[in-house]
């Protein structure tokens, strides 16, 4: 029997598609070029799909918008233990390996009792 192939998400594939576009037109352009600097090019390119799908992969937690889950879900205070209460969306962004920045948006939430905001990790 024949294992079912599970669907790609489709941005990622079509992200990966035009980089692999991308890298053959590099190659084109640089045909003298050295390992080094192939490996530079590929891993550019790389940089980009993992920031793709680290930001979609993220967003996709429960985490990213607890402002409107279950309320024993909803995120506590790391000093007091407090449900905190959401601010609205903020983005973040953080760096990665590799130097490349994802971006990040989610409810943000402060601690009514002590003031202290989290933006929720996950």
């Amino acid at each position: 029997m024949t294992e079912k192939k599970k669907p790609i998400n489709p941005a990622w594939q079509a992200l990966a598609e035009e980089l692999l576009g991308d890298m053959e037109d590099w190659r084109k352009l640089h045909p003298r070029a050295t390992f080094a600097e192939i490996e530079q090019a590929v891993n550019q390119r790389i940089g980009r799909l993992r920031v793709k799908m680290l930001e979609d992969s993220a967003l996709k937690s429960d985490q990213a918008d607890w402002g409107t889950t279950d309320p024993s879900q909803i995120p506590r205070c790391e000093q007091c233990g407090t449900p905190l209460q959401v601010r609205g969306k903020h983005q973040r962004q953080l760096l990665i390996p590799g130097g490349e920045e994802v971006t990040l948006e989610r409810n943000y939430g402060t601690c009514p009792k002590c003031g202290i905001g989290l933006f929720p990790p996950g």
